[in-house]
């Protein structure tokens, strides 16, 4: 089941007087780390839309991206330019690519998320500001500068915000990447592959790609998170196999 944010244990313990098996998925603040190496070129357009597809209001969207300080200024251009090719708008256009976000609440949430980051020091790259007219809508926003003890670095956003953040110690980004209560995607980006996936592996969540964020083979591959983001696994054979008993069957044959 999924459970709304807040009532997680209590959706457990809903199973837990037939021992009712119980599998959560919670939600997430998916890191991706960018490093030094990071095509511009290549890589910008499906790191823009890890993030920003369905609005941001994605479970596994890229919300939390750190930077290597010699590229920030590169990565927050190219993903500027990509947000300046964004249509906003009601998704029966043909010719919209970002639609709204769903309900009020999101949308003050958001916004507040905006309004946070700017009053402790980060800086709008792009978009920041509620689009005029009926609807949630929110445009696309970049921004750079930043850092743990911002809600949009430490809480979920579920919506259109990229925080850019720098670090010149990989090391560092990867303790920052794992030191939250959540664990359900992750990825690294980089044109050396076998570096990133040396970093990928030093990832703490429940699914982690290597030049990619939030693709996959579902139903037939597994969806699952760590920590405060899941609990048992869907899909694929180890989803099947959370919803099943086993049963252990034995036939001695020497007395036959």
């Amino acid at each position: 089941m999924h459970a709304p944010l807040g009532d997680e244990r209590a959706a457990d313990r809903a199973g837990a007087d037939d021992f009712k098996r119980v599998t959560l998925e919670l939600g997430g603040n998916d890191a991706a780390i960018l490093l030094d190496d990071f095509d511009v070129a290549g890589m910008t357009t499906p790191l823009f839309l890890a993030a920003f597809d369905n609005t941001g209001q994605k479970c596994i969207c890229a919300k939390r991206v750190y930077v290597a300080q010699s590229r920030m200024d590169d990565v927050a251009a190219g993903l500027a330019a990509e947000a300046a090719k964004v249509v906003l708008g009601q998704g029966t256009s043909p010719d919209v690519t970002m639609g709204p976000l769903q309900n009020k609440a999101q949308y003050e949430k958001v916004l507040a998320f905006i309004d946070d980051a700017v009053a402790k020091g980060a800086t709008v790259v792009t978009g920041g500001k509620a689009v005029e007219g009926p609807g949630y809508f929110v445009e696309p926003t970049i921004l750079k500068n930043c850092r743990p003890g911002m809600k949009v670095v430490d809480e979920e956003q579920f919506g259109p915000i990229m925080p850019l953040i720098a670090f010149d110690d990989l090391d560092e980004a990867i303790e920052q990447a794992n030191e939250t209560d959540f664990g359900l995607g992750g990825s690294v980006w980089g044109a050396d592959v076998e570096r990133a996936e040396a970093v990928a592996s030093r990832m703490y969540s429940g699914m982690v790609w290597v030049n990619g964020h939030g693709d996959g083979d579902f139903p037939a591959q597994p969806f699952m998170g760590v920590k405060s983001s899941g609990l048992g696994a869907e899909m694929g054979q180890w989803g099947f196999s959370s919803a099943s008993d086993l049963r252990v069957d034995y036939t001695t044959i020497d007395r036959v």
